[in-house]
């Protein structure tokens, strides 16, 4: 059966290496006039991974930010454990 010529050609962007298939996406974006693909993406990316990427609508009053109470981890900090890794 005779595959589309759009068909091979998702197909061939699809085999390419990660780095190559986001100059494409780049490419398209420009030819399109969207420079928001990106933005897209990574808001969706954000996400899948449980990650916001905007600030809530309304901050914290005063009152609740004093009444704020930190969770408590066990362990060694954070901070302490992403300074290690980056040695």
């Amino acid at each position: 059966m005779a595959r589309s010529k759009t068909e091979r050609i998702i197909q061939d962007i699809e085999s390419l290496p990660e780095e190559d298939r986001l100059l494409v996406r780049d490419a398209l974006a420009r030819l399109f006039n969207t420079a928001s693909v990106g933005d897209v993406d990574l808001v969706r990316l954000a996400e899948e991974r449980g990650v916001s990427l905007t600030l809530p609508d309304d901050p914290m009053s005063d009152e609740e930010f004093d009444r704020f109470q930190p969770i408590t981890v066990r362990g060694e900090p954070v901070s302490d454990t992403v300074l290690e890794d980056r040695r």
